[in-house]
Order: structure tokens, then C-alpha cells, then sequence
């Protein structure tokens, strides 16, 4: 609810997903990749490690109406071992030519404060796949990265056909707000 309340509108995206949407369209590394043996769409044949690159299909989609669009999403996402591990994430991305990484920062605060109770800072990274060299932070909370939020770069807006400027943040709820 709280989301809603700061003006996001909630998608619903497949755990299943295409590899071009969430590797080759965002740069990101391929090599931790779980594919599902007997998937019943051709496209859909892996499992999701990140919600952020099904919101910025979302926003391709949208691309004809107005902006700003302001997404969010929180779903199940997997990582690999034995057995596959399952985390509950949260992303949200903003879309709109005056949209700011500022703006984003003080929504996840708020939303962890007010929500959670929960204090997080944000410590600068040098470079991310997902987000604009140099505006990128991780997101960090009793000493520990949890997230990463940030302006998402111009070659994977493109790659969308996304022609707004687009902020983001994920975030793993898991350990934060449930175990």
C-alpha cells in the first residue's frame, strides 16, 4: 500500500522469463542462468534473478503513453545452488525526463522508515551492468548490501526503446523483513 501511496502502480510479472529480457537486453552476466526443463512457452525458459529487467519491459510497453510512469513490483526471484534458493524482492523503477536518482533514494527511505522502521544508506559503486556508470550505489543496511538502486543506463534503455530518463532501485526483503 505504501508504494501506491507515493504514486507506483503494482505490475505482476512471471517468475518465468526470457534470457534476451533479463541478460541480453541489460547487459548482465549470463553465466548463473536456471532453465526450466519443461517450460511450456518457448520464450519463457528460465527463472528470474531480478525483477528490475521485467519493469523496464513493462515500460517498453507503455512507451506510447505518458510519463512520468512509476512501476513496482514485489515477487519471488532465484538464485543458483542446491537446492535453488528463493528471495523475496521488491524493485520500483520511475520514468519521466525530470525523474532523479535524489527523488528515488528519499522514496526507498521513506518507504523503509515508515513502512519497516528500518534506516538505509547508500554507498557509491564504481559500475553495474543495470545502471549509468558512476550512479550507482548499493544499498546497505546494518552494514550489509541488500539492494542497489540508481539511474539505469542509456544503452539498456535503448536496447527497450525506452527514450526517457528511468531510475531504480531492488532490493532483497528476505533477512530485512521476513525471513
Amino acid at each position: 500500500r505504501l508504494m501506491t501511496g507515493l504514486g507506483f502502480m503494482e505490475t505482476l510479472n512471471s517468475t518465468l522469463a526470457s534470457e534476451q529480457i533479463l541478460y541480453e537486453m541489460t547487459n548482465r552476466d549470463s553465466s548463473q542462468i536456471i532453465s526450466v526443463a519443461s517450460s511450456k512457452s518457448q520464450e519463457h525458459t528460465i527463472l528470474r534473478d531480478s525483477i528490475l529487467p521485467g519493469l523496464l519491459e513493462n515500460l517498453s510497453k507503455n512507451i506510447h503513453e505518458t510519463y512520468p510512469q512509476k512501476f513496482f513490483e514485489s515477487g519471488i526471484v532465484f538464485s543458483k545452488g542446491s537446492p535453488i534458493k528463493e528471495t523475496t524482492n521488491l524493485a520500483c523503477v520511475s520514468a519521466s525526463e525530470e525523474t532523479n536518482f535524489s527523488e528515488m533514494k528519499s522514496i526507498l527511505q521513506s518507504l523503509l522508515r515508515i513502512g519497516f522502521s528500518i534506516k538505509c544508506e547508500t554507498k557509491t559503486l564504481l559500475k553495474h551492468a543495470l545502471f549509468s556508470q558512476g550512479r550507482v550505489a548499493e544499498i546497505v543496511v546494518n552494514k550489509k548490501t541488500v539492494g542497489y538502486i540508481g539511474e539505469l543506463d542509456s544503452k539498456v534503455l535503448e536496447n527497450f526503446k525506452i527514450r526517457t530518463r528511468v531510475v531504480g532501485f531492488e532490493i532483497k526483503l528476505n533477512g530485512l523483513i521476513f525471513d
